[in-house]
């Protein structure tokens, strides 16, 4: 019997999310079974430190790694052209997208995960298709019982850490250009993102 997979259930900066490594398409199509996710719905990939996202994305050829340490800080979610990438974003990430959606959260928990998977996860939102992100400790360990109990094929690890607190709140989205940051989504932090572009001499649009 061959190893089985594994599902990752943990808190982030704006809600509880559930992923595994991007290169694991058998977890991938688990996780969208369990959400009952449209399939064509691209994932986003999330990172635990911004310098391997920068290499991996190339981002210093936009902006300097201080500013992007610094935004990624503030609940973003960034929406970066395929045509950076330096490493193979698979067809179930991306679901035909010419960009992918890109997180970074340096916690612990977070950087063990991708030390162990070797890669960086796939991110979504903890909660059945068309309900409510969950974002409560409680919340995510009841929705992680329910799905523990009916998903015999795959090992779902919860990260049982409920001093991390959710804000409930969106994050923002932007859509990083030559011409400067495009704001798809304004989340609860956007003053103080733009206030960094400002510091940073980076236009947004």
């Amino acid at each position: 019997m061959g190893k089985k997979k594994t599902i990752y259930v943990y808190p982030t900066d704006t809600v509880w999310g559930i992923g595994a490594s991007i290169y694991d398409e058998e977890a991938t199509e688990l996780i969208n079974g369990i959400k009952k996710s449209p399939e064509q719905k691209p994932l986003s990939i999330l990172y635990s430190d911004v310098e391997r996202m920068q290499k991996d994305f190339l981002l210093d050829s936009l902006f300097n790694l201080e500013f992007i340490k610094t935004i990624m800080a503030m609940e973003v979610t960034l929406v970066i052209d395929l045509s950076l990438a330096q490493i193979s974003i698979p067809s179930w990430i991306s679901k035909g997208s010419s960009s992918v959606f890109v997180r970074c959260l340096g916690y612990d928990f977070l950087k063990k995960i991708i030390e162990d998977t070797g890669a960086p996860i796939s991110t979504t939102s903890l909660n059945f298709s068309g309900d409510p992100p969950i974002k409560d400790f409680d919340g995510a360990k009841k929705f992680y019982s329910k799905i523990r109990a009916s998903a015999k094929e795959v090992e779902i690890i919860f990260i049982d850490n409920a001093d991390l607190k959710c804000s409930g709140q969106s994050s923002s989205i932007i859509r990083l250009g030559t011409d400067g940051l495009h704001f798809v989504r304004e989340g609860k932090r956007v003053n103080e993102i733009k206030m960094a572009c400002r510091l940073f001499s980076a236009k947004f649009l």
